[in-house]
């Protein structure tokens, strides 16, 4: 009787492994899906997507026009989340405009048209906000524009001075975005000149913030020059450089002994006296290597 019970038992058991052995593996099977890291929204069928869509761009509600934006954000992509994300940037409620900004960097867009965006951003942003100093903008509204801005710091200047030479209606905002970029105008003196004779206070208080920032910087730039390790290879490479072209042993090159150089050497004149030294070069090349 007693073995009689054990078989039983070890029946029993070998029954309910089984079937956990089914479940688990129908468990396998069915969880699948998941592991291709979709969530249950981009499984929404395109209709629904679509909808969606068309409430993030025109529902009278601003609640739900965010909402909306923030589900497409996640189901959608490319081409299809693009016309989403350039209507809600014009949105007239904030939080959607700046939810949708978020995702500028993933529709396709080019460098320039994100700087253009970012410019625009950021000028709603100060209008919402009225920050009054260029370190305000590294404050979480405006620090996904920042980011944009600084990640392409040419492009950023060159926008920012054109909209300047313009009749600009928002030279402060300008202003201020030049100084938190850390864009250099040096040769830009007379366009700074011009606005601060302007009959806006904040426009003269930024164009002195300007001045300040670029004091400031190229006190630092002149403290890295002067502090370059002489035995890094950029300085060796600059000392070379600079022995191969200085025709009248000056220990500098000017305008007349570059003629030749395939690369000018310009650029790295920090001091902008004319004449480019093994430091400055060195400090160029350095900073040049890190873009």
């Amino acid at each position: 009787m007693r073995s009689l019970t054990w078989i039983l038992a070890g029946l029993c058991f070998v029954g309910i492994s089984g079937v956990a052995t089914s479940l688990t593996a129908e468990g396998e099977t069915q969880s699948e899906p998941k592991s291709e890291g979709r969530s249950t929204e981009s499984r929404l069928p395109d209709e629904v997507s679509e909808r969606l869509a068309e409430m993030a761009m025109q529902d009278s509600d601003d609640v739900n026009r965010l909402n909306a934006l923030q589900i497409c954000q996640r189901v959608l992509s490319g081409e299809d989340l693009k016309p989403v994300v350039l209507h809600c940037l014009e949105d007239t409620n904030f939080m959607t405009a700046s939810e949708a900004f978020k995702s500028i960097d993933q529709i396709g867009l080019s460098d320039s048209d994100q700087v253009d965006l970012a410019i625009a951003h950021a000028r709603l942003v100060l209008k919402v906000f009225q920050y009054k100093t260029a370190s305000s903008l590294d404050a979480d509204p405006c620090r996904p524009v920042m980011r944009v801005l600084r990640e392409h710091p040419e492009l950023t200047g060159e926008k920012l001075i054109a909209l300047l030479e313009q009749d600009d209606q928002h030279a402060e905002v300008h202003l201020m975005l030049l100084q938190a970029c850390q864009v250099k105008l040096t040769e830009k003196q007379d366009l700074l000149l011009q606005l601060s004779k302007s009959e806006s206070k904040q426009v003269r208080r930024a164009v002195i913030g300007v001045w300040a920032s670029q004091t400031e910087s190229e006190k630092s730039e002149q403290d890295s020059i002067e502090s370059i390790d002489k035995d890094s290879k950029f300085y060796r490479y600059a000392e070379r450089i600079l022995k191969r072209y200085d025709k009248d042993g000056s220990g500098s090159l000017n305008e007349s002994e570059a003629e030749t150089m395939l690369l000018k050497p310009f650029p790295a004149d920090a001091n902008k006296d004319g004449e480019v030294t093994v430091s400055e070069y060195a400090h160029f090349m350095e900073q040049r290597s890190k873009r």
